[in-house]
Order: structure tokens, then sequence, then C-alpha cells
């Protein structure tokens, strides 16, 4: 069993359910009790600017979970990775614009004369060499937004990985509590259906009795069948990192380091949509003059050496190459020529305004977005307090539940607080994953990912761990 998966479970006599959600039926007087504090706790933040305290023991088995979420790496994420790694070669030749080629041609051919019934064979090799340089501008924003998609997307999968973990190892938790109500519940019912067979008691009530052992008999093995799962898909998650700072964990709002890209995904989107939209504009004229190329070539005997200074759709390139073959030997001779080609359409004037239109529309999107996104951020990061907020409360309250347990002076009192205890840490535990999918949701919006926190010489946080 992982750290912070323990299972605990209340037994005696006149048992009554051990969990319940701060809004469930099972817990809903406790729940409404500690409810009740919120709007005070919030209210007296607000007005003397405190900060949530850290949090107690209870959070252990959080941190635990962080511990090791923060060192899950699945294979979407290697994958996202590779994708990255290929982006960012297809960048690297994009600017270097730099085409080497090599080419050979061999050929071979069998000539029949029909008349005298003779054949001879005749073959030939081409060797050619060449290099061509071009500066596509338009190629390199292409490779560029290849480059931030799939940097963008490599974030994401590492946030559903981290997020996936911590409500799994949750979800465990959970699970080994319904697992264990189960095997009490079973245990009971077949008690008490083994002690009316001893008493002989009337049919209609062993029958009853039967019915509800059976039940909860099956109810057991759906458990250990949905606990059989969870333990699963947390075994799929690793055994988890030994260098991860303790201490530095679920200190405030933002639980770990936070490491946050130069530049928002959406943000690089929209920027490498305008590049393209001015590019465009720019390059309007090559529509009608598509292409100019000045080119020449000299040949002697087997080699030949040829180059081109061309401007393609607004791209200047250099193109060289030298070739040579083994076919019949040409006399010296030098070729220039110039060539262009000039495009007309009645749609030019139209063509002109949509590309306008576009760049008008590119320049909006990104001029808004900064404002939209600046809101949309802190209104998710008031929403994290909040939900930091809340989780300390009740984290606290499981803390002081179980000091009661420790503190009770009778067995009925004792029972009592563990009844109470146990709804205590069902609630934290509901807590605990309405915190993590907002911190997701979070980091989500500010396009961020969780990494492991680290410690000084003396064991103390970082000053990144602080929260504003």
């Amino acid at each position: 069993m992982l750290p912070g998966t323990s299972t605990h479970a209340v037994t005696g006599p006149g048992k009554q359910p051990r969990r319940g959600g701060a809004f469930g039926a099972k817990g809903v007087r406790a729940g409404v009790a500690l409810l009740a504090t919120l709007p005070l706790a919030f209210a007296l933040g607000r007005a003397y600017g405190a900060a949530p305290g850290p949090l107690g023991d209870f959070a252990d088995p959080f941190r635990s979970d962080l511990a090791l979420a923060l060192s899950v790496d699945s294979e979407a994420a290697t994958s996202r990775r590779a994708q990255v790694a290929r982006a960012e070669a297809g960048l690297r030749r994009a600017r270097r614009g730099l085409e080497l080629t090599f080419e050979v041609e061999p050929e071979a051919e069998l000539e029949l004369d029909l008349l005298s019934g003779g054949s001879r064979w005749g073959t030939d090799l081409d060797v050619k060499i060449g290099a061509q340089v071009a500066r596509d501008l338009d190629l390199v924003l292409r490779a560029e937004a290849t480059l931030a998609t799939a940097q963008g997307r490599l974030r994401a999968q590492l946030r559903d990985d981290q997020r996936a973990a911590l409500l799994a190892l949750s979800d465990l938790r959970t699970g080994s509590l319904d697992l264990a109500e189960a095997e009490a519940d079973a245990e009971e019912t077949a008690a008490a259906l083994a002690a009316a067979r001893a008493d002989a008691s009337d049919p209609e009530e062993l029958r009853r009795l039967e019915l509800n052992a059976s039940l909860a008999d099956l109810e057991l093995r759906r458990e250990r069948i949905a606990h059989e799962e969870r333990l699963s898909r947390v075994d799929r998650l690793g055994p988890g990192s030994a260098d991860v700072c303790a201490p530095a964990l679920l200190t405030g709002p933002l639980a770990a380091e936070v490491v946050r890209p130069a530049e928002h995904a959406q943000a690089a989107a929209l920027r490498i949509a305008l590049a393209r939209a001015e590019l465009a504009w720019r390059e309007l004229p090559f529509e009608t003059v598509q292409e100019i190329e000045l080119t020449g070539a000299y040949e002697n005997g087997g080699a030949e050496l040829s180059a081109a200074l061309g401007l393609d759709g607004g791209v200047p390139s250099l193109e060289a190459e030298l070739g040579w073959s083994t076919g019949t030997p040409a006399d010296p001779n030098l070729v220039l020529g110039v060539s262009a080609t000039l495009a007309f359409s009645a749609d030019s004037r139209s063509r002109t305004n949509l590309v306008g239109e576009e760049l008008d529309a590119a320049r909006r999107e990104l001029a808004g977005f900064g404002p939209a996104q600046a809101a949309r951020e802190s209104t998710a990061r008031a929403l994290l307090e909040l939900a930091y907020e809340e989780l300390t409360l009740f984290a606290n309250a499981a803390d002081a539940a179980a000091a009661d347990v420790a503190g009770a002076q009778s067995p009925g009192e004792r029972e009592r607080l563990e009844r109470a205890a146990e709804r205590a840490r069902g609630e934290a535990e509901d807590a605990w994953r309405g915190y993590v999918r907002t911190l997701f949701e979070y980091l989500d919006e500010i396009d961020a990912v969780l990494a492991a926190p680290t410690c000084d010489a003396s064991g103390a946080l970082q000053t990144w761990m602080r929260w504003s």
C-alpha cells in the first residue's frame, strides 16, 4: 500500500455509517456545522489580509500524493516530447533554408538492328550534386507555429497526468474506506444470520437475514473489483521520486513549484498568425509577379555547372548544381537565361481586401487577448485561493477530530468521536479533490505545469513558494 492509502474502519456494537462527504446525507450535520464557519473564516481573512495557515498532519497523505504525481512520466508525455523534438528540428531546418541534394541516374538500353539482326548495349550514368538556399519566412513561421503547438500539447499532457494521478490516489484512499465498510457490513450480516440460525428463528426472519447477508456479500465483491481497478491505476503511476523536497509541498495555494512558459500557447498562436498576415500583406505584389529567375549553365565534355538566382512568390533563392555524365561529351558552351511568370486576375482587388481584413482581424485578436487573459487568470487565482482556504479548514477540522478521539474518556464517547472523525476525514478528502480540480483549472488557464520543488542546503523553502 502506498503512503497515505491506509484503511480506517470503525468497529464495535451499534456501528453507524462511517463515511460521508461534506454535503452527503451521512455527514450532513458535521458538514453543515463546518460550512457555517466558512463565510466567517473568509471574511476574517479578507479583513485582516491573513493567509491561511499551514496544513496539519492530516495533509501528509496529500503531500505524499503530490510527491508521486510530480514524478509521473506517462507514455503519452514521452510521445509529446518526441513531437516537440521533431518540431524543434523542423524549425532549425526552416531557419537555415539550406537544402542539399544528391542524384544518381543510371541508365541502360538495348538497341536491336532488325535488318541485320545485330544488337548492342548502351549505358549512361548521370551524377548531380546540388545546393539551394531560400529565405522562406512563411515556412519559418509555420515551423514556429508547429513547435508552439507541440510545446502547448506537452504541457497540457503533463497537467492531465498530474491531475489524474492525484485524483487516482485520492480515489484509492476513499475506496479503501468503502472496502472496509463493505467488509464490516458483510461480516455483521453474516454474524447476524449465524446467530439467528443458532437460535432457530422463524423462517421469515431467516429469509430476511439471508437476503441481507447475500446483498452484503454482493456489495463486498463489487467493492473488491472496484478496489483492484483503483490499485491498478495507482500501480501504473510508478514508484515516485525521492528527490522531491517534501516540506516545500502544499505550503500555499500553488501546492508546488509552478513553471510557466515564456509565452502562453494561445498568445504564441495569435502572434504567429499576425506575423503571417503581415507577411501576406507585404507579399501581395507577388500575386502578379509570381516568379523571376536568372539562370546560367556551363557545359564541357561530360561535366556541367549550373546556377540560378530567383524570386518565387516573394521567396528569394539561390541554387547551384554540379553534374557529370558518361554520355556523349558535349562541346564547351555557356547558356544564360532570364524568365518571369506574370499572372493577371479579375479577383486581384478582392484578394487585396481579403488579405487586409485578415490582417486587421489578427491585430484585434492579439490586442484583445492580453486583457482578457489577465482577467481570466485573476478569477482562476481567486477561486484557487478560496479552494485552498476551504481545504485548510476541513483538514484542520479533521486534525481536531482525531485529537478529540485521543482524549476520549469512555468507550461510548470514543465510539461517537470516532464516527465524527471518520466523517471529518471524508469531508477533508472531498475538499482535497475539489482543491486539486481548482488548482489544475488555474494551471490550464495560465498554461503552466507543476514541478518538484527544491530546498536549499538547510532544507528551508525557496522564495518562489511565497504566494502573492
